[in-house]
């Protein structure tokens, strides 16, 4: 009687299994590097082709979202203090979209605190305070410059724009283009107001926040400015803190 192994028949092995029998351990290493190629080849392919059904799907089907209506700013009795100084005390004001608001106070009158509380970086110690914070996408010049000093005023502009061509289009009205490739720590204190300035003008956001844009500038440069910031403002909701109020 013949005996044979069950089911192999005479069917001869397949190669994988003759480099196992042999112990040919580079071929099993060869076979299962193929093995695993083929594997993952296979799974980048199928989610390609998932990922690609589902954006076609989304583009055919998903309706375009409406972009939301920036909320008002609106405070409400806001009050704040540092220790026992009270620096706002029941300040209530609000600013629509479009809307510029000027705020003149004396020095030490709380310009700059009530900024950052607009710009969410302060909490307010009483009161109400709505559409402010960087959900509502906030565009603020410090009363600081706070450039990158080794960096150039261009290089400084695109990090908030992502375009060399914008940040160029930014500072075209408020730098001399002779400047534009030199390092802020060398530029004059007006000349970085300057940078500054159209680097918040250039930011995208709903809320923009000026405090003391014209610091170091004379007549003629905060005059030049303001007509900057007139015209780049667009629909944003403004407010500005400064000493002066230069005409347009």
């Amino acid at each position: 009687m013949e005996v044979r192994s069950g089911g192999g028949g005479d069917r001869p092995p397949k190669p994988f299994h003759l480099s196992k029998i042999s112990l040919d351990t580079a071929g099993i290493f060869a076979w299962t590097a193929g093995v695993c190629a083929l594997s993952y080849a296979f799974e980048k392919g199928v989610l390609a082709i998932v990922r690609w059904g589902f954006e076609v799907k989304v583009s055919l089907r998903e309706p375009a979202r409406r972009v939301a209506e920036p909320a008002p700013v609106s405070l409400r009795r806001v009050s704040k203090a540092f220790g026992e100084a009270w620096v706002l005390k029941d300040l209530s004001m609000t600013v629509l979209p479009g809307e510029t608001q000027w705020i003149t106070w004396p020095s030490g009158g709380g310009k700059t605190t009530l900024l950052r509380i607009l710009a969410g970086l302060e909490q307010a110690d009483g009161g109400e305070a709505s559409g402010v914070g960087p959900e509502q996408g906030v565009c603020m010049l410090f009363q600081e410059d706070r450039l990158c000093p080794e960096e150039s005023a261009l290089r400084n502009v695109e990090m908030v724009t992502g375009s060399r061509e914008r940040a160029g289009k930014a500072l075209a009205p408020l730098l001399e283009q002779a400047l534009w490739e030199k390092p802020c720590q060398f530029l004059s204190g007006g000349e970085k107001r300057r940078v500054a300035l159209a680097r918040a003008l250039a930011a995208r956001g709903s809320l923009l926040l000026l405090d003391e844009p014209f610091a170091g500038l004379d007549q003629e440069r905060a005059e030049a400015c303001l007509r900057e910031i007139q015209r780049e403002k667009g629909d944003r909701m403004t407010v500005i803190a400064s000493h002066v109020v230069p005409r347009a």
